[in-house]
């Protein structure tokens, strides 16, 4: 476990950056027991800087809504979202 949070506190921009090196990390914490979303209070969140990936994720995804809004009232599937997300 300590070697996983070195690697989370020195490695935070590489893991936040690369959507492939982040699945590899995820698979290393699950399978050390780790849960790194637990809590936004918890160290690994702490390290990785997720409360302020998950806040700019969420305002992409409220962008994403608010733009569609004309076509669909701002409501589309999480598919839909994804994409548009990927794509900005």
């Amino acid at each position: 476990q300590r070697s996983i949070e070195a690697f989370a506190r020195d490695h935070r921009d590489r893991v936040n950056a690369d959507p492939e090196l982040r699945a590899h990390f995820n698979r290393l914490c699950a399978a050390a027991g780790v849960d790194p979303l637990q809590s936004s209070r918890g160290g690994f969140a702490r390290w990785l800087g997720l409360g302020d990936l998950y806040y700019e994720l969420a305002v992409q995804a409220a962008h994403v809504c608010m733009a569609s809004r004309p076509a669909n009232g701002g409501l589309i599937s999480l598919d839909e979202l994804a994409r548009a997300v990927a794509a900005a």
